[in-house]
């Protein structure tokens, strides 16, 4: 686990970018897009969900490498995370606007996706994003965007790609604050006037995102109604057609607005969105439902968007990931639609196995830590004094190993979205994310006992000893140098010394290394 990650997804998710690789060239509109992490199993399993197989579609294969090149320049690199496990299957068509439907997308929405594809240029397409595992579809536009180029043969505006990531990011950082449905609503809502209207003047653009906010009954900071405002700007300078974008962004406005505005109809919109012409496939219809198993987050730009009842919301959401657990933050009440949220899996449901690794380095790094634990906690009450360890009840040693085992897993497969922690002095020290979590999580575990398992003959040396152990393991797991060791690595590099030579090899002079202390195991 040298130099690891800080999610994933990862941010993120579904992205697609320049240097992807094609495995299937066969002369088709259908293109899928298939994260580079999946393993074997995980891709069948997506492949099976769109109901294709591998000689009826274009395949390209997104890397994380992939997000980072078209993501880095407004999104911060440790929410892009090192992992890609999300997947898309685009269909450009005729007619019906942008459908768009998800599956195990959890901070964005098939709402957002429509919206801000159409900001891309996109005018007509159906899509399906959905990922084997629970992500936060941070980086899925992108790749639906290059699969969408790929199935059109055509390449869109680099201007507007840009600005339809940029508009996806900034409505899901704001859905933190406000809810998914509000922030959908607010930016499309101005962008609806700013492009309908051709307005260009910056006060007006500010008018719009205050009534806005107001039709949606929120409220929202200067610094980030401001951050609307430069981004509709940035809009209103592009060339757009809004005939071309009326049927999505009508849609997206009926499915996500509490009092939605409207627009006089063009002789030829569309009245019905979700209408497609006979001739043409609809692939939202042909998704097999049972493949990614039961309580799986979906939504459909077919479907009006609802608010999840405070009940069945989980209590976390991380990028990449099924584990509810990892600091993303906390879920907002006003989230996305759960198609049936009272069969949603508890977030302590979730359980990871060594098997779900597609790392050898991470697999061997997961190994030493369990045969780390296992040596620092005795089943025995009575050990050799030089071979000091902690007496556990076996089923307590157990839990605890258990407990870390997971969340070691859970950074290994999904990394880490954000640093959520407050200010705490001890882990300041820490730049890797995962890093400071992790020794965050031991301390809470092993010396504070938060849990309340530790048996009450437990001292306070021994749990003292137990987290500054684990602590050591973990910071050299993740190649941790203190500030001052780097300081004097770095000097002596830059300051080579001259040293003495032995006459001979009989002759060499005796080095003292100091006092030997022996390994604790």
């Amino acid at each position: 686990m040298k130099n690891k990650k800080v999610i994933g997804a990862t941010l993120c998710g579904l992205c697609m970018i320049m240097g992807v690789s094609m495995t299937s060239l066969a002369d088709s509109r259908k293109v899928v897009t298939l994260g580079a992490n999946l393993s074997d199993s995980q891709r069948t399993m997506m492949l099976n969900y769109f109901g294709v197989n591998e000689n009826q579609v274009d395949i390209l294969t997104i890397t994380n490498q992939d997000e980072r090149d078209h993501l880095s320049a407004f999104v911060p690199i440790e929410q892009i995370g090192t992992r890609t496990f999300s997947c898309a299957y685009v269909l450009p068509t005729t007619s019906g606007g942008i459908q768009v439907k998800t599956a195990n997308l959890n901070w964005v929405t098939c709402n957002m996706i429509a919206s801000t594809l159409s900001t891309s240029g996109v005018t007509n397409c159906q899509v399906i994003a959905a990922s084997p595992i629970e992500v936060s579809g941070t980086g899925a536009l992108t790749g639906i965007i290059m699969a969408y180029e790929t199935a059109n043969g055509e390449q869109l505006e680099e201007s507007k790609k840009q600005l339809a990531n940029e508009e996806l990011y900034l409505t899901g950082t704001l859905s933190d604050k406000i809810g998914q449905k509000a922030a959908t609503a607010i930016m499309n809502e101005t962008k609806i006037q700013v492009i309908s209207q051709d307005i260009t003047d910056t006060d007006q653009i500010n008018n719009i995102i205050s009534e806005a906010t107001q039709n949606n009954n929120v409220t929202i900071t200067e610094e980030e109604q401001q951050e609307i405002v430069d981004l509709m700007d940035k809009i209103a300078q592009e060339s757009y057609d809004y005939s071309e974008m009326e049927d999505t962004l009508q849609m997206v406005e009926q499915n996500v607005s509490d009092n939605p505005i409207t627009q006089p109809e063009t002789e030829d919109m569309n009245t019905d969105t979700g209408e497609l012409e006979e001739t043409e496939e609809n692939i939202l219809d042909n998704t097999n439902e049972d493949v990614l198993g039961g309580g799986v987050i979906t939504g459909s730009t077919q479907e009006p968007m609802t608010e999840v009842p405070e009940t069945t919301a989980p209590e976390t959401t991380v990028p990449e990931t099924t584990a509810p657990e990892d600091p993303f933050g906390e879920v907002q009440e006003e989230t996305y639609n759960f198609t049936e949220p009272e069969t949603q899996t508890p977030a302590d449901a979730v359980h990871y196995t060594e098997e779900m690794l597609t790392d050898e380095e991470d697999k061997q790094d997961y190994k030493d830590t369990m045969e780390f634990f296992d040596k620092l906690l005795s089943p025995d009450k009575v050990v050799e004094p030089e071979d000091y360890k902690v007496y556990l009840p076996q089923e307590v040693a157990d839990k605890f190993k258990e407990d870390i085992g997971q969340k070691l897993l859970d950074y290994m497969i999904n990394g880490v979205l954000v640093d959520t922690l407050e200010y705490d002095e001890e882990t300041a020290v820490y730049q890797d994310v995962e890093l400071k979590n992790m020794i965050k999580f031991v301390r809470d575990l092993l010396r504070d006992d938060k849990e309340q398992l530790m048996p009450a003959d437990v001292t306070t040396e021994d749990k003292e000893f137990l987290y500054s152990e684990a602590k050591e393991w973990f910071e050299d797991l993740y190649d941790y140098v203190p500030e001052g060791e780097t300081e004097m690595t770095e000097a002596l590099q830059s300051e080579p010394t001259d040293v003495p030579q032995p006459a001979s090899e009989s002759e060499g002079a005796e080095i003292d290394l100091g006092p030997v202390t022996e390994g604790t195991f």
